[in-house]
């Protein structure tokens, strides 16, 4: 959570997006795992 409240309102905006696409497990860990890469 605190990457996620670290992001600009835009890459919030995108990630709730793909959240809302996500129809599998794993589809959320990669999201989950790219946003952990991306800012630590």
């Amino acid at each position: 959570m605190d990457v996620y409240a670290n992001l600009n309102d835009e890459e919030k905006r995108q990630v709730v997006e793909a959240a809302r696409n996500v129809t599998t497990k794993s589809e959320m860990h990669q999201i989950v795992e790219g946003l952990e890469q991306k800012f630590y």
